[in-house]
This record gives structure tokens, C-alpha cells and sequence, in this order.
């Protein structure tokens, strides 16, 4: 009898928690983890580490610096063609519940900003406010995929963006990488053109 119950608690909790993934759009998150601000120094250095492991072969003190600085400041990239900051950045990161030593598992993030150029072009006057929130730098660890981690951080971003009064995000995703459009597809996120290699995503905030 005592197994019996063990199994039908075990299978309420999977029910539930897909119900959950049904109502709020998202997948549910590793119950060992949680999304959160990197507001500490600590954490957004271990952001930046991950960011250097999944988008460039360099991952010196340099690499580094490079992605800490986009991080906490965007408006100094020179590879801004989409958009130009309207504010300070939010970074999202996943961690370790209850690790005091806050391992980064996955980071995201978001910007206020205005559209320019080719993002621009994508978006009619009358359908674009003037300020927009894009998202990027999103990844997580290769050992913390398929968890649930990606879609936590994009739930986190429109938490943020909703937060500071912003009712559209867009996202530049690589033409060639299928998996990424279609995650972002997933999570209700809309093809409106493409430039420079990349496809342009928006989603509109309700």
C-alpha cells in the first residue's frame, strides 16, 4: 500500500508539473535550480566564462573581459547593427539552488533599446513602440541542457521586460542554426525577417 501511494504521489507531481509547462507556456525548470538576477560581480563573471565556452573558441582573461564588458555594458559593442541600448541591462543566470558558491549554470539578456537598420526595417512604425526589449547571450552549460534551463531564462526576460513597462522583445538568431529558432519558436517568438546571416524573432508581451 505504502508504494502505491509512493507511485500515485510520484505521478501527481509529473502531472502537475506538466500542466504547469501547458499554462504558463514554459518548460518546467530542474526543481534544483533557479533563474535569478546576477547582480554579483562572482556571478557575472562565471556568465561571462560560459558565454566565452559557447560562442568562441577564446576563453582567456581577455575573452572574458570582452563578454563582461557586453554584458554590463552593450552599448560598447561594435557589432551592435540591430539595436542601440535605451537603458541598463538586466542578466539572468541559472543556478544551483542552494549552492552558496552561486555556479552559473545559464545566463541570459536583456535590453532595453531602440530597433536600427535592418531590425528596423522588420518592424512597421506602427506596430514597433520606441523602445523594444532584445534579448541575447543566451546560454547554458552542456552538462545543464535539455533541463528546462533555456526556457526558464526566456520566462525570466519577460518577467524583466513586462517589469519595466516593455511589451515587445526581439532576438537575432543564426540562419543556419535550426535548434535555436525552433526553441525560440517554442516560446512564442515569430519570424520577421532576416539580415546579416541572422533571422530576426519578436514576440509581442500581453
Amino acid at each position: 500500500r505504502s508504494a502505491r501511494a509512493t507511485m500515485a504521489g510520484a505521478i501527481s507531481a509529473i502531472q502537475a508539473a506538466l500542466v504547469g509547462a501547458v499554462i504558463t507556456g514554459h518548460a518546467p525548470i530542474a526543481s534544483r535550480h533557479q533563474v535569478r538576477a546576477a547582480s554579483e560581480l562572482g556571478e557575472q563573471l562565471a556568465a561571462s566564462r560560459l558565454l566565452c565556452d559557447a560562442f568562441s573558441n577564446r576563453s582567456g582573461p581577455a575573452a572574458r573581459l570582452g563578454r563582461l564588458s557586453g554584458l554590463r555594458l552593450p552599448g560598447l559593442l561594435e557589432a551592435n547593427v540591430f539595436f542601440a541600448p535605451a537603458g541598463p541591462p538586466d542578466i539572468g543566470v541559472v543556478v544551483r539552488e542552494g549552492d552558496d558558491d552561486g555556479q552559473t549554470l545559464g545566463v541570459i539578456q536583456l535590453v532595453p533599446a531602440r530597433l536600427l537598420g535592418p531590425a528596423r526595417a522588420c518592424a512597421p512604425a506602427e506596430a514597433a513602440p520606441h523602445t523594444v526589449g532584445w534579448v541575447q547571450n543566451l546560454a547554458v552549460a552542456k552538462a545543464h541542457r535539455r533541463q528546462g534551463c533555456a526556457r526558464a531564462l526566456m520566462g525570466w526576460c519577460e518577467e524583466r521586460a513586462c517589469a519595466r513597462g516593455i511589451t515587445q522583445l526581439w532576438l537575432a538568431a543564426a540562419v543556419e542554426d535550426a535548434g535555436t529558432r525552433a526553441l525560440h519558436a517554442s516560446c512564442g517568438y515569430s519570424e520577421r525577417g532576416s539580415a546579416r546571416g541572422n533571422v530576426l524573432m519578436r514576440k509581442e508581451l500581453r
